[in-house]
């Protein structure tokens, strides 16, 4: 990475787009030399929660930017959109409520996001899947069986709810890589309380499968620093050792 394209990075920080500097260097980083030797797979990208597409936007101009400067085939990179496009559901447990959400809230349009896709990077239309409806329908064992040959290197979580994370989180981690990249959207969004919502999944995944090594770890220094995301990275550890 040049130095300019490190001081862009920060200037994004400052001027509130920190979302794009985040996946810039999850990027670089997924794609480099250290990543590779571990036989990691960088060209897989999950969203779950997509709305309107601000998270999509941040990464597409990443994906592009990141491409034109490595050289790399765009051909590679698929994309996997996990959304009802209906909005929050009602909520159903303590864990997830939260009076500044109503249900429908953050509902977005499938066709609104194809749009977007075109405006920005025209070309990864075609290796974008759309997985429609809420988790408990969608998320099943027939899809994850599918998915096993594309898996994720970099996931966006934004679906505010505990019931939803913990949904995403106990489906997806028997296709996840060691290493694989986690950005954690409105996870503090309970006054803080970390007792609810995401992080309450997170820790509850982490304690539920500790006999099994697997676990979330904080990655703090990818960009993100507003005080509503959290990065992590997901490993598992066989006998104590990584």
């Amino acid at each position: 990475m040049s130095i300019l394209d490190i001081l862009k990075l920060r200037l994004d920080s400052l001027t509130g787009n920190e979302h794009y500097g985040f996946y810039y260097k999850s990027l670089d980083l997924v794609l480099g030399e250290l990543y590779k030797k571990f036989g990691f797979n960088p060209y897989n990208y999950y969203e779950f929660g997509t709305g309107n597409g601000v998270s999509l936007t941040n990464y597409l101009k990443a994906l592009k930017k990141i491409i034109k400067l490595k050289k790399l085939d765009l051909k590679e990179f698929r994309i996997f959109l996990f959304d009802s496009f209906e909005g929050l559901p009602e909520y159903t447990n303590p864990k997830d409520y939260n009076p500044g959400w109503t249900k429908g809230e953050f509902s977005g349009s499938e066709d609104y996001i194809k749009n977007l896709i075109k405006s920005i990077l025209p070309e990864a239309l075609d290796n974008v899947s759309f997985v429609k409806g809420y988790y408990e329908n969608t998320l099943n064992e027939k899809l994850q069986k599918s998915l096993r040959q594309f898996p994720p290197s970099i996931v966006n979580i934004d679906v505010d709810y505990y019931t939803s994370t913990k949904t995403v989180l106990e489906w997806i981690h028997p296709i996840l890589q060691d290493g694989t990249i986690f950005y954690f959207d409105d996870i503090y969004e309970y006054l803080g309380n970390l007792s609810k919502g995401e992080y309450k999944a997170i820790d509850e995944f982490n304690l539920h499968h500790a006999s099994e090594g697997l676990h979330f770890y904080p990655f703090p220094h990818l960009g993100i620093m507003s005080f509503t995301g959290k990065v992590f990275t997901f490993n598992r550890t066989v006998s104590g050792k990584s």
